[in-house]
């Protein structure tokens, strides 16, 4: 297992979470990011990928397992609107809100989007993917619940 930290230019760093690894062979690698407002990041355990989102607007999938290395990134070309926090991994895709109150639904393994839903206000926080549903506060006060379906 490992620990992402994520510093102040943009840098993710991977650490190995096992406390008997000596500190000299700790770090894991490291990730440009490209954007140092860094809204969080998403990972599995046991799994070789991590998705990292940037506030100004981006969401990039890391290969864990080579350092450095980008699998892809949305949008492919620029960003889309700030990003309120750190995508979500559900059971069909990667999830992200924005703060022009739109939630997507990414392509786990190639970043497209499949599918986004105006939820009529900015997001506020964190989103969470819980049995097939993603819930999504919004700065309106609304708890919105949306299920994973195909599209």
């Amino acid at each position: 297992a490992a620990i992402l930290a994520i510093d102040s230019s943009g840098l993710l760093i991977a650490v190995d979470a096992n406390p008997q690894v000596a500190d000299s062979k700790r770090a894991l690698g490291s990730w440009p990011l490209d954007g140092n407002g860094v809204a969080g990041a998403a990972y599995r355990a046991g799994q070789n990928v991590a998705y990292v989102a940037v506030a100004e607007g981006r969401v990039m999938a890391v290969d864990l397992a080579r350092p450095g290395q980008l699998i892809w990134r949305f949008p492919a070309q620029g960003s889309g609107a700030p990003l309120t926090a750190a995508p979500v991994i559900g059971q069909r895709g990667i999830y992200v809100a924005d703060q022009q109150g739109t939630l997507r639904c990414l392509d786990a393994a190639t970043g497209v989007e499949r599918w986004h839903a105006d939820l009529g206000s900015a997001a506020s926080s964190g989103i969470l993917a819980h049995e097939g549903r993603i819930f999504v506060p919004t700065r309106a006060g609304l708890l919105m619940c949306f299920e994973e379906g195909e599209e």
